[in-house]
């Protein structure tokens, strides 16, 4: 069952962020007035807000590799493109959430190393990589809730 979900949360992952990375490359455009983003994006970031939160607690449940391995990675494959969507705080501009947002691009490279690495010792050292993949998950998460910066 355990094993189930968690492959169920890395395709959540993996699905938001081909939405975003389709936004950032230009698919979908924020509305005509301030405020109005692409249709579903907010659904789709709690969605994978969530994701991320449910991975903590299928590693807390003692989730096994290959896909608790997955989970840091997926996570930080979201948090990259969404980092450079636009944000509808300015539309009708198209201006980035790396522009603005509430992290700068070091952060958000540092927080995806993290995923990354994370996911590596998971996948070479299971107990110790759970370790790991709990604080990388949450910080994925927390990027992912603040980079708008408040709008």
């Amino acid at each position: 069952m355990l094993n189930r979900a968690g492959w169920l949360v890395v395709g959540i992952l993996v699905a938001a962020s081909a939405y975003e990375l389709a936004l950032a490359l230009g698919v979908g455009s924020v509305g005509p007035e301030p405020g109005q983003d692409v249709p579903g994006a907010d659904a789709v970031r709690f969605v994978a807000v969530l994701a991320m939160l449910a991975g903590v607690g299928l590693v807390a449940a003692q989730l096994k590799p290959p896909v608790a391995a997955l989970l840091a990675p997926a996570a930080a494959l979201f948090v990259v493109p969404f980092f450079f969507t636009f944000d509808p705080y300015y539309a009708p501009t198209a201006r980035r959430y790396s522009v603005d947002g509430m992290f700068p691009l070091g952060w958000i490279v540092a927080v995806a190393v993290v995923g990354l690495l994370a996911g590596a010792l998971t996948w070479l050292f299971p107990r110790a990589g759970a370790w790991a993949t709990i604080p990388a998950l949450l910080a994925l998460a927390f990027t992912a809730l603040f980079t708008v910066g408040g709008h």
